[in-house]
């Protein structure tokens, strides 16, 4: 189909694109400036992989991956990594370049992979990417692979109906964030038992397989050992504010851990039920991709700001399919997520409201579910 946009479209597009761009231009300089390497956590990425050359079971010990990160950028904090083996054996690859060259590589993947799953889920892609330039310019400050997130869950979800073997492998990708597959992870169980998941375990055998020969099986114990102080992370975390979790809402407003873990518990089991609620009830492909997108951000216990990029797909999906203004004006507020809900937790200092856009998209996907809706267009 030929992508015809009207001046309005293209002259957001633009301005979105100017804005993202000055954000993340002002973000390398202040950096710059700090003496820092720009990359935010691709610092710790990059540092991970590095050690990994020469001793890979040490970067799960934060006091040695921390003199690591300091010769990589010396003004930058220190973090934690908390990522599976297959992904360090990845990184380990990825070290091989100097730091500049690697951190474009891994920008420039997680654009692509964003823009590769709107062609997927059947999304006008320029109006998906309108829509979700400011957490794709938070992702490249953040130095994260928010995009790559986005194309294994809403890749899988796409594919589900009518390739689950390739679905699966998609799922099992998501091994390296496990906390999103939450939704997807139910969806292979119901929708496709045997092919999806038969998928799902190829995916993860090859992913181990690889990271045990490059890294070797020990590495497998440094990994676990670190589990418990991964678990910890959530709930002593000191940036709620940028975390659109309802664990987290209900922590920075003051609640004690078991209730902040329980509110999380069943705001993803409300999620994970209100996305299987829509596959059942509709066949149309961008309802039930839109309610897999937003239900597996509402999920998800860990979150951050970048994680927001999810929600570009389905923004673009239901703006195809939502001609008032109100709700398209609802669109635009969620585009712009990854920069309200942060800045009213900072202004309040107790109310975060990161959780409330993925609900909102999932209630916009869910509209009209209860009859079965004629299926449309995510390429088979």
């Amino acid at each position: 189909m030929q992508l015809r946009l009207t001046v309005a479209a293209r002259g957001t597009i633009f301005t979105f694109a100017v804005w993202a761009l000055a954000i993340l231009v002002a973000s390398w300089w202040s950096d710059e400036r700090a003496g820092r390497s720009y990359g935010g956590d691709f610092v710790t990425f990059y540092a991970a992989g590095a050690m990994a050359k020469v001793d890979a079971d040490g970067v799960y010990d934060r006091t040695a991956l921390s003199k690591v990160e300091s010769r990589v950028s010396p003004g930058a904090p220190s973090a934690p990594f908390h990522y599976p083996p297959p992904l360090l054996a990845a990184l380990r690859v990825l070290a091989k370049l100097p730091y500049f060259a690697a951190l474009v590589v891994w920008t420039a993947a997680s654009a692509v992979a964003f823009l590769a799953v709107t062609r997927l889920a059947g999304a006008d892609t320029a109006t998906s990417l309108a829509l979700a330039l400011p957490a794709l310019a938070v992702n490249a400050i953040a130095g994260q692979a928010a995009g790559l997130v986005a194309f294994l869950a809403l890749g899988s979800a796409s594919l589900l109906t009518k390739h689950p073997l390739a679905a699966g492998v998609l799922a099992g990708g998501l091994a390296f964030k496990p906390h999103f597959v939450l939704v997807v992870g139910p969806l292979l169980v119901l929708r496709d038992r045997q092919r999806g998941l038969m998928g799902a375990a190829g995916a993860l055998g090859m992913q181990s397989l690889a990271a045990t020969l490059i890294l070797g099986g020990s590495v497998w114990w440094a990994f676990a050992t670190d589990l418990d102080d991964a678990g910890r992370f959530l709930t002593e975390s000191a940036v709620w504010e940028r975390m659109p979790s309802v664990a987290a809402a209900l922590l920075l407003a003051g609640c004690p851990t078991w209730v902040a873990l329980t509110g999380q518990g069943l705001a993803s089991l409300f999620a994970v039920i209100s996305a299987l609620r829509v596959w059942n009830h509709t066949t149309s492909s961008p309802r039930r991709i839109s309610a897999t997108a937003a239900a597996t951000l509402l999920a998800a216990p860990y979150a951050y700001i970048y994680d927001f990029v999810l929600l570009g797909v389905p923004l673009g999906l239901l703006w195809r399919e939502e001609r008032s203004l109100p709700i398209r004006t609802l669109l635009i507020l969620c585009s712009l997520a990854g920069v309200v809900s942060p800045l009213v937790a900072y202004w309040t200092d107790v109310i975060q409201i990161g959780w409330a856009f993925p609900l909102l998209v999932l209630w916009l996907s869910s509209r009209g579910s209860g009859t079965r809706g004629e299926a449309t267009s995510a390429p088979s």
